[in-house]
Order: C-alpha cells, then structure tokens, then sequence
C-alpha cells in the first residue's frame, strides 16, 4: 500500500512539472530567437538537412551577394549565418579567399583590409592586401593602428606573463620588426587601446594601460631608431 502511495504521488509530481513546463512554452517571450531556431524558420529547400538536423551541404548555400568592391566579393547564406570572401588583385588573379563566420572589408589609403570577428567575445583579427603587387599578410589580432605596410598590435607571452607591443611592416618582417617593452597591464589585451602612426610612419602615439595601477598614460614613439 505504501508503494503504491508513493508511486501515486511521484506521478501527480511529474503531471504538475509537465503542465507547468506547457504554461511556459506558450508564453511570449521578448528574448532573441537562437541561431538554432532561427536556421530552422528560415530553412529552404536548398539545403540538405540530415535525419540529426545538420545542413550536409552548407557551404554550397553561402550563394547571396552581400557586397561587391572593386577587389573583392562577399557571399552569405540566406540566414546569414557565414561569409565566403574571395579578393582580387588590380590585374585580376585571386589573392585570396575563404569561409568566416563574420567579416568585412574597407579600404585604408591603397590597402585592402579584411576584419574578421571572431565571437563571442571582443577578439577579432585583421588581414591586409596589396592588391596591385599580390601581396597578402596573415592575420594579426587586434591591431591598434595600421597605415601603409606598417602595423602595431598588443602580444602576450604566457611564459612570462608578459605583453609586448609589435610594430611591423605587414608583408615582411625584414624590412621592418621591433618588440617594444614597457610596464603594460594585461589591460592592453583585454580592451583596446588608442594609436596612430605619424609623420610618414616613422613615428607611432599610442595610449595604453601601465601597471601597477592600470594608469592610462601617453607615449609618441620614434620609430626610426628601430629600423632594421
């Protein structure tokens, strides 16, 4: 009898959790619809949709044009979901090209910049293109200032729990590469700081954080006693 009491009341516990979780479903809810519901009220018959819910062939679906310059051609998927990016030089050979989740293109003074956002998160990666001489960098995180081939971003050495500030010629580190060392605290990874290359590039104000008590301090760097 005792069992059965229990087994009784285990069942009328389990019918009122499944009447309160029905309440829930249907009432509206103002929050942003998932990247996971939102694919299936978008989904069309292009894709091939496997018996566990995955898109066999999404690659082939990134066919939307969603920007066109010059040099380069962005295509997306119909939730936008992914990019393919293709770059072109003046003379009309592919440089470059690829799948991102999130990227855009802009062009500053004769160089071709790719931004590609990596997220969640604030972390993001630029990649830089000649496109009259074929040139093509790699990706370099977070730079904080960019004009020309010259470039300037925050590295961090986990070994010593130190980070570093590189200036660079984007193309070719020959022709021109300094680690700069100061106090800098890790807030220099974290958030972003302010920079500008001057002068025709021989000099560099950046402001960022020095420990020990993340001060916000100014510095006009002279790059021309570093050249190579």
């Amino acid at each position: 009898m005792k069992n059965t009491f229990k087994i009784c009341i285990i069942l009328f516990v389990f019918i009122l959790l499944l009447a309160a979780c029905s309440n829930e479903v249907q009432e509206p809810t103002n929050e942003p619809i998932s990247e996971e519901v939102s694919a299936t009220d978008i989904i069309s018959e292009k894709y091939n949709i496997s018996y566990d819910g995955y898109v066999k062939n999404y690659f082939r679906t990134i066919d939307v044009l969603y920007e066109k310059g010059d040099n380069y051609e962005l295509y997306t998927d119909e939730g936008m979901f992914g990019f393919k990016y293709t770059v072109i030089s003046d003379g009309g050979d592919t440089l470059d090209s690829g799948y991102l989740q999130s990227c855009d293109f802009h062009y500053n003074g004769d160089i071709l910049v790719l931004n590609y956002n990596v997220t969640p998160g604030n972390l993001w990666y630029a990649r830089y293109y000649d496109v009259s001489n074929c040139l093509v960098s790699r990706f370099f995180p977070r730079p904080v200032a960019q004009s020309g081939r010259m470039v300037a971003y925050f590295k961090y050495d986990s070994d010593n729990d130190r980070s570093f500030l590189i200036v660079q010629d984007v193309f070719d580190t020959s022709k021109f590469y300094v680690e700069i060392d100061r106090d800098f605290s890790s807030v220099v990874i974290r958030d972003y700081a302010e920079a500008e290359f001057l002068e025709n590039n021989t000099k560099l104000k950046i402001s960022y954080w020095i420990k020990p008590d993340d001060e916000y301090v100014t510095e006009i760097i002279n790059l021309k006693k570093y050249k190579n």
